[in-house]
């Protein structure tokens, strides 16, 4: 499935994008996200609890940054996540893009997800609205981590 969303950060670009591509720090800005570990090369460890309809899902994987163009301001992330008996409950796509508006930053958010196990039981109405309440929270910590970062 695939979904679009936006959002904007009160901060300049390069605040931002010096932020957001700094998979480590930036990871933990989803709600119920941790790091738990270094996977590689630009690629982390991720344990993540997520409420999706009537299901309470956590799950185990992996963060990594896929491409990143400085120039364009453009990153894709991979996302692959199990659950606790090693079933691929996640698999996704994001590509993020920033763009300057006036005293903000515009990210416009691009994710193809594949859903395994547990997953494939939530509606996708309901998927909608997770995906949407979770890049809300996100953009606000986001947020909060950049002022942090810049004071």
């Amino acid at each position: 499935m695939e979904f679009d969303h936006a959002f904007s950060v009160a901060a300049p670009i390069d605040a931002v994008w010096t932020t957001i591509t700094d998979i480590e720090r930036v990871a933990p800005c989803v709600p119920n996200t941790r790091v738990t570990g270094s996977a590689g090369r630009d690629s982390y460890a991720i344990e993540i609890t997520a409420a999706v309809g009537l299901f309470e899902i956590t799950a185990t994987g992996d963060i990594t940054l896929a491409e990143r163009d400085d120039a364009a301001r453009r990153e894709v992330l991979k996302v692959v996540a199990n659950d606790a008996d090693g079933d691929k409950l996640v698999t996704a796509t994001i590509t993020i893009v920033l763009t300057q508006d006036g005293d903000a930053t515009a990210a416009a958010v691009h994710s193809s997800v594949d859903l395994g196990g547990i997953a494939t039981l939530v509606a996708q109405e309901t998927l909608d609205q997770a995906a949407a309440s979770t890049l809300r929270t996100f953009a606000s910590n986001l947020e909060a981590l950049v002022q942090a970062r810049d004071a």
